[in-house]
């Protein structure tokens, strides 16, 4: 079954939908991920990468590329701030009317993602719109009161979303790529008559673009790493400082004030690598479940990138509302054997330690 959506049945969306994801499936299996983000993304602030690897480091059915996005959503002095992407139209008061300014960030977020809920399209990839980037760890005191402020920290906002206006998905068992333009029909909402004309040659037009970035030639990334450059990474935190912060914790647990604690320091190391350099180095040394490169901005409007490997999403949301956490605790590596698998799997059921972390 073709994804590429028809006039037809964009007419019949745009009666009822706040977002139109409007598909154009086209064949495309001598790119690969990277070089496909390189060529419709190229680095621009609000665009991302998202792969998967399993066992053995095979790849999953899917990965997704952002070429591009409405705005940022992130925060500033605590307040939700958002940052529009120039040319996209979608300026604070059309993202959510008297604007988020005076919101908490999870506020907006959930004001926002409330106005623009797009339904789930049959046939569509599990990501076609919404928001893609991260709440900090500081997200949890808009929740809880807690008695320490956080440490020092390089100074980001606690969240930071791209709004998500062209994607490509890559489908690696049907060896196709899906491009998708988000159309945002405020008509919709309103109950307005909007131009289902208009909505349309825009989604097309962008498209057009997109399919012509993915068609054009890049120059092949090949490099050397000079290591005996790198400078050495400065520590923030001691060594008696974080061993103290382990007797603590450990005296914690004695006590039973907690169950489990991860202490972790910081480390800065000055690279002049491009980011996209640096997530394949990490793909390649390190293929994990959740593999990511998030090109976002900042409350000022600066960018940052974050890139990272995951062997484990902390939640996620399905389809049918319920929220699942599957926490990795014990593991071992596999076995070369189904035998050696079994017995791995026997050790760890009757670890007391191991099964104690599924308890927390």
């Amino acid at each position: 079954m073709s994804l590429t959506t028809s006039r037809a049945d964009f007419d019949a969306a745009f009666e009822t939908r706040a977002v139109i994801p409007v598909c154009r499936e086209i064949f495309a299996d001598a790119d690969t991920p990277v070089s496909i983000y390189r060529k419709a993304a190229a680095g621009r602030p609000g665009t991302f990468l998202l792969e998967s690897a399993e066992q053995g480091g095979v790849w999953t059915r899917f990965s997704f590329v952002g070429a591009g996005s409405f705005g940022v959503l992130t925060e500033r002095e605590g307040r939700a701030h958002w940052v529009p992407e120039a040319g996209k139209g979608v300026d604070e008061e059309r993202l959510l009317p008297g604007g988020v300014a005076e919101l908490a960030p999870v506020e907006a977020l959930r004001a926002v993602y409330e106005r623009w809920r797009a339904p789930q399209v049959p046939g569509l990839p599990p990501l076609a719109s919404g928001f893609v980037g991260y709440l900090g760890w500081d997200t949890v005191r808009q929740f809880e009161r807690l008695p320490n402020g956080p440490a020092a920290g390089p100074g980001l906002p606690s969240q930071s979303l791209s709004f998500v206006s062209e994607l490509v998905v890559i489908d690696h068992r049907e060896g196709s790529v899906v491009l998708l333009a988000n159309v945002l029909n405020d008509a919709a909402l309103s109950g307005s008559a909007g131009s289902a004309a208009a909505a349309w040659n825009d989604a097309q037009a962008r498209l057009d673009r997109l399919e012509a970035a993915l068609a054009a030639p890049v120059p092949s990334p090949l490099g050397s790493l000079d290591r005996s450059a790198l400078p050495d990474p400065v520590r923030l935190t001691s060594t008696a400082e974080f061993v103290r912060s382990v007797e603590t914790a450990k005296q914690y647990i004695v006590d039973g004030d907690i169950f489990q604690v991860v202490p972790s320091q910081r480390f800065d190391q000055p690279c002049t690598a491009e980011p996209l350099d640096v997530y394949r180095v990490l793909r390649h040394l390190n293929p994990s479940p959740y593999l990511y490169l998030l090109q976002l901005e900042d409350r000022d409007g600066e960018p940052f990138v974050v890139v990272g490997s995951s062997p484990e999403a902390l939640v996620t949301v399905q389809e049918s509302g319920h929220v699942m956490t599957h926490p990795i605790a014990g593991s071992r590596p596999r076995g070369a054997t189904v035998e050696e698998d079994q017995q791995h799997e026997r050790d760890l059921l009757a670890d007391e330690k191991e099964r104690a972390e599924h308890l927390m």
